[in-house]
């Protein structure tokens, strides 16, 4: 009597056309989100586990970094240019978005990293993690924006209409920052080195971005960088729906968000093909 044999082979994601990867990624994380709850519930109230005063740090980060530029604008040694709100204002929302931004990057770029203590132990799809640290930065975004949004009236500022916008305006710098992270995770993962470049090149980015200063004023080569730039797009448009009600520029956000869907689905792709592997090489 012939029996067949029915050889069982992981799945190689490099052989599976683009659709079907991005069909897979979600799924997983669908299929998965139980696991995914519960590993972001344990690691959300362990990071606040010995503080004093425990939530209250979310909110109160962006707060002291800006309020390093409001004391040096204030003592002369930093001149922002002209904003069409006070400055304190305009310094808070702006670093509450690249905060946020940053926040988003350095999550998904410990995707791997956040699961290595039981990622060899135990058989489940690792995208997984990522809807972890999704979850992580959006409980923590939604709590700061929240609270920032409370605190305009004492500036005399009141939020508008266009502010029920700002989830759909703040997407594009989500994907874009998740995107690179999701990229990066499978390479950091293994080596620090990609990973410390990474850090201090965001951080001089700030720089190259409105949020600490306005370009009204600017001309020659920091406002051509301005203009092409996609973070001045996507972080300076929530900002302006908050206080403005308007977007930052319509064309550079609509482009800047087209460069932004197609990096993440690119980084999705990367990280699928590569995630096995850097596995193997983590035991």
């Amino acid at each position: 009597m012939n029996k067949s044999l029915k050889v069982m082979t992981p799945l190689d994601q490099a052989k599976v056309g683009l659709f079907r990867c991005w069909w897979n990624f979600f799924s997983n994380i669908f299929s998965a989100r139980d696991l995914g709850f519960q590993l972001f519930k344990r690691d959300f109230l362990a990071s606040f586990k010995r503080s004093h005063i425990g939530f209250f740090w979310i909110v109160i980060s962006p707060f002291v970094s800006a309020l390093t530029w409001i004391f040096l604008n204030t003592v002369g040694i930093f001149d922002p240019g002209s904003t069409d709100v006070p400055y304190p204002v305009y310094v808070l929302m702006g670093t509450l978005f690249w905060q946020g931004f940053v926040k988003s990057f350095t999550l998904s770029k410990n995707t791997l990293k956040s699961g290595a203590s039981f990622i060899l132990q135990v058989s489940y799809p690792h995208e997984v993690l990522f809807f972890k640290q999704v979850a992580q930065f959006l409980t923590e975004f939604v709590a700061s924006i929240t609270m920032y949004l409370l605190l305009l009236p004492v500036f005399g500022i009141y939020p508008n209409l266009a502010t029920l916008l700002l989830p759909f305006v703040c997407l594009p710098f989500f994907l874009l920052s998740s995107g690179f992270g999701l990229a990066l995770s499978s390479v950091s993962a293994l080596t620090m080195d990609l990973s410390k470049i990474t850090d201090r090149v965001l951080s001089l980015s700030i720089w190259l971005t409105p949020v600490i200063y306005s370009n009204k004023d600017k001309t020659g080569i920091i406002q051509v960088i301005n203009q092409y730039n996609p973070l001045t797009h996507l972080i300076c448009s929530p900002r302006d729906i908050v206080l403005h009600g308007r977007l930052y520029d319509l064309e550079g956000f609509v482009y800047s968000s087209v460069f932004a869907v197609f990096v993440f689905l690119l980084s999705v792709r990367f990280f699928a093909v590569s995630e096995a592997k850097v596995v193997e090489r983590m035991v």
